[in-house]
């Protein structure tokens, strides 16, 4: 498990060790859209993996595997 301060870490980290599985859990309450930028324009692609849904069936959390380049 890995905080990622900023942008610019977690496409650092998602660089350096893309030969690893790595995975990336994003909440719903937060948007999301500025890590997929940044990571799409480094060449890495996010696939969904799973969901985690609360008692009335709204998902809270998304978790993505970090694929490419």
């Amino acid at each position: 498990m890995h905080w990622y301060p900023d942008l610019q870490d977690l496409v650092q980290d998602a660089s350096v060790y893309r030969r690893e599985p790595r995975f990336i859990a994003f909440p719903s309450w937060r948007d999301r859209t500025p890590a997929v930028k940044a990571l799409a324009q480094a060449g890495i692609r996010l696939t969904p993996v799973f969901e985690t849904v609360r008692r009335d069936g709204s998902v809270s959390f998304r978790l993505f595997r970090l694929e490419g380049p």
